[in-house]
């Protein structure tokens, strides 16, 4: 019932206790978690698994508990070493978007799997999607623009052209040859017009 009420997107199926599965019905909650509930398209599991939970984690002030399972003699198997590095290099590009970093005003776009953090001048809007057409349109930041702002896309070197269009900002991606970044970006939003509690 509770799963029905609260649809989380993550569920922890911890491994062995005092009691078997049989008693816990253990085997029996995962086939109906996966197979026939309300969550069973979105619920965590290998094959969903990703690149936006980091930054889903940051907008809403969380902590992300990331296991990599020792083997028995305490060797990183390679799948999770190659996650742990993965991580490693995105944050070596992006960690300004996550470290020391506050929810902003908004935490996302309504539409869109956008999401928001906010230090000191800047507001960080992680993109987990390569825009179609290196263009991007976001309606959370458009008073942002009321003055001049500077954008950058972290893992690329020049500033990121935008135009405001109505009631959002549309923001020019470079080619994507040329981001250092993978799987997610993100756009450094410096403005005149920000203020940050």
């Amino acid at each position: 019932k509770l799963l029905i009420l609260i649809t989380p997107e993550i569920v922890w199926s911890d491994g062995d206790g005092e009691a078997l599965d049989t008693y816990w019905k253990s085997t029996d909650f995962l086939a109906w978690l996966y197979n026939e509930s309300p969550v069973k398209e979105t619920v965590v599991v290998n094959d969903r698994w990703g690149s936006g939970t980091r930054c889903k984690v940051d907008s809403f002030i969380g902590n992300l508990l990331m296991n990599a399972d020792p083997t028995s003699d305490g060797r990183i198997t390679p799948i999770y070493e190659e996650r742990l590095l993965d991580i490693g290099e995105w944050l070596s590009i992006n960690g300004d978007s996550i470290y020391g970093t506050k929810p902003w005003t908004h935490q996302n776009e309504t539409n869109i799997n956008v999401w928001y953090t906010a230090k000191g001048p800047a507001v960080y809007a992680i993109v987990s999607f390569w825009p179609d057409g290196n263009l991007l349109e976001l309606k959370m930041v458009r008073h942002l623009f009321e003055n001049e702002a500077t954008v950058t896309l972290l893992g690329n070197s020049g500033k990121v052209k935008w135009e405001k269009s109505g009631d959002s900002v549309k923001f020019h991606f470079p080619n994507k040859a040329t981001v250092k970044s993978r799987w997610v970006w993100v756009l450094k939003i410096e403005a005149n017009s920000l203020k940050l509690p």
